[in-house]
């Protein structure tokens, strides 16, 4: 019977890839779909920084998992992690329950993810998630476009929460791996709060 991999990211590993990963967040088209929904006084707001620094953080956490077990960790289960940290960073930032919140993405569309590197599968998520914020951004019904910042927290909380089960639905198998980061504690599918505030 083979032994469940066991892995720790901490606030060190955490660290290592962070500048990167900011980088990474920086290049991706979040800072300006954010500020294009809601610009605050000085080009963005407050929340829409800390959002990105969230993201940058669930990213930096998602690779640092997969350096520490690269063999254990499957694209769509990088990507599961990447989801749950971000969500949880998310709704740490203020109210992120909205009108809609629940709903699910196509799972067929997102075989490429089944199929991708799994150094690839952060990125992956990263992109989409540009997409599907930008969609919300620019959307034709005027009453659903995003226009306050707070709009952009619940929009992209609810895109990482439908990531999530995009992601675990593509795995043939849940992942016998028990991870805990700074933030969650995984046992296979199910992530729960290690306690400690995100920071």
């Amino acid at each position: 019977m083979r032994s469940k991999s066991t892995l720790v990211v901490d606030a060190k590993a955490l660290e290592t890839g962070l500048a990167s990963a900011r980088e990474d967040v920086a290049r991706s088209g979040l800072p300006g779909l954010l500020a294009a929904a809601d610009s605050g006084g000085f080009g963005t707001t407050p929340l829409n920084l800390r959002m990105l620094e969230a993201l940058a953080e669930a990213l930096s956490t998602a690779r640092a998992a997969l350096r520490a077990s690269p063999e254990a960790l499957p694209a769509p289960y990088v990507a599961f992690i990447l989801a749950e940290e971000a969500a949880c960073a998310l709704a740490a930032l203020g109210p992120v329950e909205g009108p809609g919140a629940g709903g699910s993405l196509p799972v067929g569309e997102y075989r490429d993810l089944a199929t991708s590197p799994e150094a690839a599968a952060a990125d992956f998520a990263l992109k989409d998630c540009g997409a599907f914020l930008k969609f919300y951004v620019h959307h034709p019904k005027s009453e659903r476009r995003l226009s306050r910042d707070g709009d952009s927290l619940r929009c992209l909380h609810s895109y990482f929460r439908m990531l999530s089960k995009a992601a675990a639905a593509l795995l043939p198998a849940e992942p016998d791996v028990a991870l805990t980061t700074p933030s969650l504690k995984f046992d296979g599918l199910r992530a729960s709060s290690t306690g400690q505030e995100p920071s």
